[in-house]
Order: structure tokens, then sequence, then C-alpha cells
């Protein structure tokens, strides 16, 4: 005994556009470039996403790790000196002179760089 499975019932795509049975609905999808998906793909792309996620903090905590290893991640005392202080903020300005307020990453990165850069 053979089944016919009934047409879907009209609505309305996330355009507006009325959507009025599968024929319709197919090239629709073809139209704007666009894949249905069911349970089955749903659940295979969160796998593949938690997957990722694990990956990538599995290789941020092995980067932690082996960044504690390293000489200027450990924690060390600013120094002191306000003479030595000032110095460095001066060359932070200096370079900072005519550019675009810094993001704060990209200010650390100043820093750390002419405090290498005293060091020497």
């Amino acid at each position: 005994m053979s089944y016919v499975i009934p047409d879907i019932q009209p609505f309305k795509d996330t355009t507006g556009k009325v959507i009025e049975g599968r024929r319709q609905w197919r090239d629709h999808l073809k139209a704007i470039d666009a894949v249905e998906m069911g349970h089955s793909d749903l659940e295979a792309q969160r796998a593949a996403l938690e997957k990722k996620k694990r990956e990538h903090l599995e290789k941020v905590e092995k980067a932690a790790k082996l960044q504690l290893k390293t000489e200027w991640q450990e924690p060390k005392e600013v120094e002191q000196d306000p003479q030595t202080h000032k110095r460095l903020w001066a060359k932070v300005a200096e370079r900072l002179e005519g550019r675009p307020e810094p993001t704060r990453k990209q200010l650390l990165r100043i820093v750390m760089e002419e405090q290498r850069r005293a060091k020497r």
C-alpha cells in the first residue's frame, strides 16, 4: 500500500514571500542558494561544533602550560624607579603620536616591546 505525502501548508519565509507548496519551496531554496537541513543534519553540525570547541580548549590549555614556562609570563614586579617608568611611557607616547587610539591589546604589545628594548 502506498502513501502520498500531503503538500505543505502555505507560509511566509524570512523575506515575507509566501511559499505555497513543496515545489515553490525547493525553487526558493535554489534561488537563495540555501539547503534545507533536517534534525540529523543539525545534530551532526552540533557534534562538529562541540568537537572543535574541545580541540580549541585543549590547544589553549596546552599553550597556557607552555607559556607558564617562559620567563616573560611569570609575574614580575613593575620597576620602582620613577625615572625609568616615566621614560618608558614617554617612548610609548612617542610611538602613538599621530596614530589612532590603540586597542588595549595593541597598547599592551607596544608597552611590552618598549620594556624589552629598555632591558637591552
